[in-house]
């Protein structure tokens, strides 16, 4: 095939890739001048008469059709192959969507990524501010295109189009000099998206294999840098004839301007500090405001209180040219900027400066607290001061003092406008005292766990009292079961009414209302004078506990930070084996009560933990993904920085998190339905299933079999009173309660795959022993033979031994499947269907409850040691399971786990590659661009950018 045309500019360059690469996909031949000299090819009479502009890439057809612009030529070539072209759009839809991705890329995302990177190379001159917005800019768009790719593997349909091999030649520049592996991280999809296009045939024929960067590029010297450094050299050379007391002197000169040069000026003192001493020390109040629950009315009150008028001044800030403003997240990045200007301030100033209003209508406004009662040199200093109209406020005056009050919270009805996001001017707070806001949340919403658990534990030794057994007619199995599981009915209904409420009303009132309903259930069966009334007060409190055993473990997951999440939500099953084990112990004690204070004293002790929850909870913050989800950024942002940041709302990690969860809310708004068939379609299928699968096989461990009936066992082998069976069931309780901890303290660590498994294996070999022990004492007790003995302890050893190897399941339970039950179905979900998601799995595991609670005392009775067996089989069945098809979740946050399940289905080969370093790709230093405008560009500059990407 003769070649299509002649493509003119220097190789190699990341433009002239892009319609390599195109040509390559299409087979097409296309001859380039690898011998082209920038600045001098390009400037001759030959090329300026081709080509006016002068710049590179530049295309000359076999037909003498001329053209300019890496875009326009690729296009132009991906048309040669017919109006077919698999790289072109096959609709009008398509065609728009191609240009509309290009376009994203040559007018938004490289010029985010040329302030960026240019500085860096000399390029262009270094400015710290610019370079740093620029940034700023470029994640931003990383972070649209991860949104977009989260359910895409090419842009435009299902196919590569010339929009895929444009973009990704952009993303080479990024990917081979800027962004680091914890980068990389935070665009899981882009780089997934960037793996597979450059490991496409034609991109490897062209460009080669490509090395992801493992350290950023740094700041080359500026050229008087450089030639002071030349200078001091020339002057330090000693000449072979100078006499040693004149080299010793010369290099005593050489040494002195050397240290003139670096040696930087003192700073001028500030007039500030020659002020009177105040009455209020500024970093006192900014400690208050980092660390006071409520900013209105708590902290705002402390400042009215301690203000000092003669120290201090208010300063109402506007921006002057807010017409101007366009998107939100610039406006946004622009105050930001301002902040860095001001950093000479810092001392003497505390502020906030609020975006409010939407994309294309909004404004920079706040109030600041200033040192003295002018504005100070720190301030005026500024760059950019005079972009900024500062009025001196009069924090006497009702309405402004209104205006300081919601503008330093963030929200409130003297805001000009609604509030999108802000930052907030202080210090870094180092050195400054915060509590440990993460653990109190954590620990106060783990009441609900601890309801869960005493609900679950008190009946089992309630139904071998006699004080209950006499007062309510000694029940049958069957109605036993149906006391017992009478109390899962009522939480599977529970949590499935839990998703919409916890949607509409958000986590914390759907809590604060379990905690309510509990408290009412509770007193009924306190006051039970029937079966019938107990059981209706048994399913009032399943209800209860069906809100918080859904509702709790997603708001914990939703206020911890992602490298304890694990360690959080465990301490939800932590507190459920604190209930257990004070349901046990609590029925140990009453076990020595005569008649119906015996059982009712256990069941009415439980209104107490309700109470405490319900009150306490109501100093708790709203979830910050609930509050976005509803549109209270700055709510979101405070709530983050208390939790994040110890109070510090402006800081890098609360604004990346904020940005993640408001992206992935508003593509989940743009492009999800939240319904319940949501989880039944594609891409959530594979998680909805294996979160009612993890549930429903929690249950199938047995665990409540054990828990509930062990009584009953114990009983069997020989435990004949009932104080003796309290006692043993309270061990089992502490058993449970201590086999959590190492679940709480490592499961970050170890991971929730491998705690699964490993928990697995142990439950499926102490079931078995346990089996072939009752197996055992049954034929030592009822035969006369011994044929069938398999252990011959002697009764009571067999006894001893079958009480062992039920701590020893409740053990491996503990620290594996009690707590990766409840926590992998809360952390798997887009924010969007979470609630719902967790109703559905949670009254998975409720039903699943409900058929072993009922069956267990009648299975018990029936199959006696074979029903362990059996639970041993499905546990291999489980074990089985969890490897092929359980992805490993740890340290990531709730928005990347979108990127984890847009991987393979098989989960052993996720933990495969997931353990491979993202950097062992072979290296060419050859894939890193030499320039990213179609404008000329300096020899030495190329020479730069190539000698910093070998680096």
């Amino acid at each position: 095939m003769a070649p299509i045309g002649t493509l003119n500019g220097p190789m190699p360059n990341p433009r002239n890739y892009k319609v390599r690469v195109v040509a390559q996909f299409l087979g097409l031949e296309l001859n380039t001048t690898p011998d082209f000299v920038m600045n001098v090819d390009n400037k001759t009479e030959e090329y300026i008469a081709k080509f006016p502009t002068g710049k590179v890439p530049a295309f000359e057809g076999a037909n003498g059709f001329k053209l300019v612009d890496s875009s326009a030529i690729a296009y132009y070539v991906a048309s040669q192959a017919g109006s077919n072209s698999p790289l072109l759009g096959q609709t009008a839809e398509e065609t728009a969507e191609i240009l509309q991705y290009m376009f994203f890329a040559e007018a938004d995302f490289m010029p985010a990524l040329a302030g960026t990177v240019y500085p860096l190379l000399g390029y262009m001159p270094y400015v710290r501010p610019s370079q740093v917005h620029s940034e700023e800019q470029l994640f931003r768009f990383l972070g649209v295109l991860d949104a977009i790719l989260l359910t895409k593997t090419f842009l435009v349909g299902e196919r590569i189009t010339i929009a895929d091999v444009g973009f990704t030649c952009d993303l080479a520049m990024a990917y081979t000099t800027y962004l680091t592996l914890e980068d990389r991280k935070k665009f899981r999809n882009v780089t997934r998206y960037f793996k597979t296009m450059i490991n496409q045939p034609a991109f490897k024929a062209v460009v080669g294999d490509v090395t992801l960067c493992v350290k950023r590029v740094e700041a080359q010297p500026s050229a008087n840098a450089s030639k002071k450094a030349a200078k001091a050299e020339k002057k330090t050379e000693k000449k072979p004839a100078e006499q040693p007391k004149k080299a010793e002197k010369k290099a005593k000169e050489v040494d002195e301007e050397e240290e003139e040069e670096d040696v930087a000026p003192k700073p001028k003192k500030s007039q500030l500090d020659l002020l009177p001493p105040t009455k209020m020390p500024l970093d006192e109040w900014k400690r208050q405001y980092s660390n006071t629950a409520a900013i209105k009315p708590d902290a705002m009150n402390w400042l009215w209180e301690h203000f000092d008028e003669d120290g201090y001044s208010f300063w109402k800030v506007e921006y002057k040219y807010n017409d101007e403003l366009t998107k939100l997240f610039m406006t946004n990045n622009l105050i930001g900027g301002h902040f860095n200007r001001l950093e000479r301030a810092r001392k003497y100033a505390f502020g906030n400066l609020l975006t409010l209003g939407k994309d294309d209508d909004n404004m920079v406004w706040g109030y600041f607290i200033v040192r003295g009662k002018v504005i100070p040199e720190e301030v005026s200093d500024a760059a950019d001061f005079e972009s900024f109209s500062w009025t001196a406020a009069d924090h006497k005056d009702p309405k402004t003092r209104a205006e300081i009050e919601d503008c330093f919270a963030w929200e409130g009805p003297n805001l000009p406008r609604e509030c999108y996001d802000g930052k907030t001017f202080k210090t870094d707070g180092q050195g400054m005292r915060y509590a440990r806001p993460k653990y109190v949340v954590t620990s106060v919403t783990a009441l609900g766990g601890l309801l869960f658990g005493y609900d679950i534990g008190i009946m089992s030794s309630i139904l071998q009292m006699d004080g209950f057994n006499e007062y309510f007619d000694s029940p049958d199995p069957l109605a036993t079961g149906v006391i017992v599981s009478s109390l899962t009915i009522g939480c599977f209904l529970g949590s499935l009414l839990s998703g919409p409420l916890a949607d509409r009303f958000s986590r914390k009132i759907t809590i604060m209302l379990g905690a309510l309903v509990c408290t009412v259930g509770s007193a009924i069966q306190f006051a039970s004078i029937s079966r019938a009334m107990l059981i209706s007060g048994r399913f009032v409190n399943g209800l209860a506990i069906g809100f918080l055993s859904s509702v709790v473990p997603m708001y914990q997951s939703e206020t911890a930070p992602p490298g304890s999440r694990g360690r959080m939500v465990s301490l939800q099953q932590w507190a459920i084996t604190w209930g257990i084990f004070l349901a046990f112990g609590i029925d140990y004690g009453c076990s020595y009560i005569a008649g119906p204070r015996q059982f009712r004293l256990p069941l009415g002790i439980q209104i107490v933990p309700s109470i405490i929850l319900l009150f306490t909870m109501a100093f708790m913050p709203f979830s910050p993904r609930w509050l976005v989800a509803h549109d209270h950024i700055g709510d979101a942002r405070q709530v983050l920085g208390r939790l994040r940041a110890y109070g510090h709302t402006s800081a890098p990690e609360v604004t990346e998190e904020l940005r993640l969860i408001h992206q992935t809310i508003a593509f989940e708004r743009a492009t999800k339905a939240s319904s319940y068939w949501e989880l039944l379609r594609r891409p959530n299928r594979r998680r909805t299933l294996l979160g009612c699968g993890i549930q429903f096989m929690q249950q199938f461990t047995g665990i409540n079999t054990l828990m509930l009936y062990s009584p009953a066992i114990f009983r069997s082998i020989g435990m004949g009173s009932v104080q003796s069976i309290a006692m043993f069931q309270a061990i089992n309780g502490l058993v449970n309660v201590t086999s959590t901890i190492p679940a709480i303290l490592w499961i970050d660590r170890w991971g929730r795959r491998a705690t699964l498994l490993l928990g697995t294996v142990l439950i499926i070999v102490f079931y078995l022993v346990l089996s072939l022990l009752l197996r055992s004492y049954d034929a030592l007790t009822n035969l006369t033979s011994d044929e069938s003995v398999i252990f011959n302890f002697g009764p009571r050893g067999l006894g001893i031994a079958s009480i062992c190897m039920v701590y020893l399941v409740v053990a491996s339970f503990a620290f594996s499947w009690g707590p990766c039950g409840w926590l992998i179905p809360s952390e798997i979900f887009p924010t969007h269907l979470r609630a719902k998601a967790n109703s559905v799995t949670t009254g998975t595991n409720w039903i699943s409850n409900f058929v072993i609670t009922l069956t267990s005392p009648v299975l018990l009775q029936i199959a006696g040691w074979r029903l362990f067996l059996a639970f041993s089989i499905i546990m291999a069945a489980n074990l089985i399971l969890i490897y092929l098809f359980l992805p490993e979740t740890k340290n990531l946050t709730l928005e990347e786990m979108d990127a984890l399940f847009a991987s393979s289905v098989w989960a052993f080969r996720s933990a495969s590659s997931a353990r491979k370093d993202e950097n062992c790709h072979s290296v060419d230093t050859t894939t890193a661009a030499t320039t990213d405008t179609d404008g000329p560009i300096a020899e030495d500059s190329l020479e730069s950018y190539e000698m910093t990407a070998t680096v």
